[in-house]
């Protein structure tokens, strides 16, 4: 789980901003990305991987095995029972996102539909949000969902991503950007030195492109995020 570094203002009028102080925080928001699902009995029966290999159909293709859909579940089912347990006076809300299958199938919806039935969070925590499946529509989308629905989820601190590590990063970025442009109408300036740094670090992990680990993408980011989290 990554945080975006970042008061929303959730006002449904940009150009009359609500003031943070003037709702409580009531609620926690927690954004799962979309996960792609398999049918491999070709039943209606979607199921959402453990792991997704990099041998996958996609056209980036990861360089190596990553955590898939059933893992991110779980992770934020365990989120969840934490927090209420920790928080019974506020509520989390858990935003689905997704795009779809060859057939149609919506991947927020199944996974909307199993964190109820299956991982057992109740039906008004979790919303599935209809997108192209775009990580910059996601963002668009949540804001949206966010301003439409203030009066009942209270003023927002910030907003959590659930995803695997190797999509952490490239999320986080345009998540943080997306969300400071639609809130702010302003673009962060990130200072030549840094951009500099963040592509010399790039550099040197490609270079160990071939002894690719998740710890190398997990250093990576942090490494990127340090830079450019003062930006936000």
């Amino acid at each position: 789980m990554e945080k975006i570094p970042r008061h929303l203002d959730s006002s449904p009028h940009p150009d009359e901003p609500l003031q943070k102080e003037q709702l409580p925080v009531k609620s926690r928001i927690l954004v799962m990305l979309g996960a792609r699902m398999i049918n491999p009995k070709g039943l209606e029966n979607w199921q959402f991987p453990l792991f997704i290999s990099h041998d996958t159909d996609s056209s980036t293709p990861p360089p190596g095995e990553i955590s898939g859909g059933f893992s991110r579940m779980r992770g934020v089912q365990s989120e969840y029972e934490q927090f209420q347990k920790e928080n019974p006076s506020q509520k989390m809300i858990v935003l689905v996102t997704g795009g779809k299958e060859k057939d149609g199938s919506s991947r927020a919806d199944e996974a909307a539909r199993q964190l109820i039935s299956r991982y057992g969070l109740p039906e008004n925590s979790v919303i599935s949000l209809g997108s192209t499946g775009s990580t910059l529509g996601n963002a668009g989308a949540t804001v949206e969902y966010i301003r439409a629905h203030q009066e009942e989820l209270g003023a927002i601190d910030t907003i959590e991503i659930a995803t695997n590590e190797y999509h952490m990063l490239r999320a986080w970025v345009m998540f943080t950007k997306s969300i400071c442009e639609l809130t702010t109408k302003t673009q962060p300036e990130i200072a030549s030195e840094d951009i500099a740094r963040i592509e010399e670090i790039f550099h040197k992990a490609l270079r160990a492109q071939d002894t690719y680990s998740p710890s190398l993408v997990k250093e990576t980011r942090i490494q990127v995020m340090t830079i450019l989290e003062p930006y936000f």
